[in-house]
């Protein structure tokens, strides 16, 4: 058995891809605005904290002696950087465990039953027969990260190795052949037989 054509594989890869867009859209745009948001934050209070620390004074200091206030005063610049840079972790973290619990929930939504039925007449049998592959469980709705699995499958050529995994399970259905009889040994064989001498009475 031989797959289909490759070609209409690589439409059918560019129909689920097109689809995957549709359907991701308005999540993507939401997290972009998101992210966007949280930075121009980010900026802005990294430079009120910069700000805030150019004009913080020792002075009030000055018990504990001239070289302490001095010390401190040359080293302000870098607490203050220090300060930017945890806020900077802080934010980076919040932001990127927001992002993978966003794009978890993206995975688990659901397939609408419209865009799968306009999508499934499109596509040849043998990627409707990765879809199933894919959809194991019929008990729980077709996801986005089942139909996202279905596109990388069908674009790593999974088509041409479903073909090739019923051609060994066919190969492996045939009928035994029957033993060979073992070739006899030299030792089993019989000798020719000898006539001797006859004696003279």
């Amino acid at each position: 058995m031989t797959p289909a054509d490759p070609e209409r594989i690589r439409q059918d890869g560019r129909l689920i891809g097109q689809t995957l867009f549709r359907l991701t859209l308005p999540q993507r745009t939401r997290r972009a605005i998101v992210l966007a948001a949280v930075a121009l934050l980010w900026l802005y209070a990294c430079s009120r904290i910069l700000a805030f620390g150019a004009t913080v004074r020792y002075d009030a200091l000055a018990t504990l002696g001239q070289q302490p206030v001095e010390f401190l005063a040359r080293i302000n610049p870098y607490l203050w950087w220090a300060v930017v840079l945890v806020f900077s972790l802080i934010v980076f973290f919040a932001a990127r465990g927001w992002l993978q619990a966003s794009l978890r929930r993206g995975r688990d939504a659901a397939v609408p039953a419209r865009a799968l039925g306009e999508l499934a007449p499109a596509l040849s049998p043998d990627v409707i027969e990765v879809v199933r592959w894919i959809w194991r469980d019929r008990l729980e709705p077709l996801t986005l990260g089942d139909l996202q699995a279905v596109h990388r499958e069908v674009r790593s050529g999974r088509v041409a190795k479903m073909y090739l995994a019923r051609d060994q399970e066919a190969a492996l259905a045939r009928p035994a052949a029957a033993p060979r009889a073992p070739a006899p040994s030299p030792d089993s064989r019989h000798a020719e037989p000898h006539l001797g001498r006859l004696d003279d009475d």
